[in-house]
């Protein structure tokens, strides 16, 4: 009885070693995910689908492997739209606003209609490389797609129009944002200072349901800047 109950608890043993076996290299695996060089930071998964797939697309370009995140989405044998969001943000992440915009137009010709995060992504880089010409393009599609109305692209027109020098504009699209939020505001603010507008952007300042520190950090540095173009100006004239 005793040897019995010997030999049982020996196997136990052995059985429970086997575990913790399994369970450390299952740890190491963990580790080498997140922790192995830029070209191995994501374990391979056997055949995952499209959401998968997206998903690698951004942790991979998150972590700094933009090489391995485009790699995957050019070996991707199914693509959706979300599939074009996620490289383009990628794109975007690392300051590569050509590439964005490339990108976007490969989207289309292949047929798939972006949706406001597609929009919004790609107007943001024209913002960024004051491409006014392309931002106006988008902003027609945005029209199109009945997607102009979306926060954040109306959020990221503003942006286009103020880094364009189109002041004129700014009013109109914040005007169409169907529910406009702090960010929106801001933009519109900064949007005014940026193209020397002090007074409409006092104004909305005034109006705003809300602010914070954003909106006060515009205003002040609005009325900095136009003490100073004041100053020069004064300056000139004495001279």
């Amino acid at each position: 009885m005793l040897r019995k109950h010997s030999q049982l608890r020996t196997s136990t043993l052995i059985y429970y070693k086997f575990l913790q076996s399994q369970s450390s290299v299952t740890y190491s695996a963990h580790r080498i995910n997140a922790t192995d060089d830029q070209n191995h930071y994501c374990i391979p998964i056997p055949n995952p689908d499209i959401t998968s797939r997206n998903k690698l697309i951004n942790d991979r370009s998150k972590l700094g492997n933009l090489a391995s995140a485009a790699k995957l989405f050019d070996e991707m044998p199914e693509r959706d739209v979300a599939s074009w969001n996620s490289i383009m943000s990628s794109y975007a992440r690392n300051d590569l606003y050509n590439e964005v915009l490339r990108i976007f137009s490969e989207m289309r010709l292949h047929g798939f209609m972006p949706n406001s995060t597609s929009i919004s992504t790609a107007l943001s880089a024209c913002a960024k490389l004051g491409a006014l010409e392309q931002g106006e393009r988008i902003h027609g599609l945005s029209i199109k797609t009945r997607s102009s109305a979306n926060v954040f692209v109306g959020t990221s027109l503003i942006a286009v129009y103020a880094n364009c020098g189109a002041s004129e504009s700014l009013f109109r699209v914040f005007d169409g944002i169907e529910y406009p939020n702090v960010a929106s505001w801001n933009a519109l603010i900064s949007g005014y200072v940026l193209n020397h507008c002090i007074e409409d952007a006092r104004r909305v300042f005034e109006k705003m349901p809300s602010r914070n520190v954003v909106s006060w950090t515009a205003m002040i540095s609005g009325y900095i800047k136009v003490k100073k173009e004041g100053s020069s100006a004064m300056a000139n004239t004495l001279r």
